[in-house]
């Protein structure tokens, strides 16, 4: 069965289907303690996200285009902020 598009999921089925794809990850982890650590901060994400009390605050940090300006990347910014433009109109 084909998955619905993201345009049609209602709120829960989009956090449903974003979690799933954060515990589900193709990533290689270097260790099986480095996997246990990526699961413990799904969970403790999941938890504040879903309004719960994790273990600890989890802190996500939203930088934007500050990497790119911060290296001298002026055109790649420029090109994030067009297209950021675009996608508000």
């Amino acid at each position: 069965m084909a998955e619905k598009p993201w345009a049609d999921l209602t709120p829960d089925e989009n956090l449903a289907r974003r979690i799933d794809r954060w515990r589900t990850s193709d990533l290689p982890f270097a260790s099986p303690e480095a996997e246990a650590d990526y699961n413990a901060r799904v969970d403790r994400l999941t938890t504040a996200i879903r309004l719960g009390k994790p273990d600890r605050v989890p802190i996500r940090l939203m930088l934007g285009v500050w990497p790119a300006v911060r290296a001298g990347m002026t055109a790649a910014v420029s090109r994030m902020r067009g297209a950021l433009r675009a996608r508000e109109r």
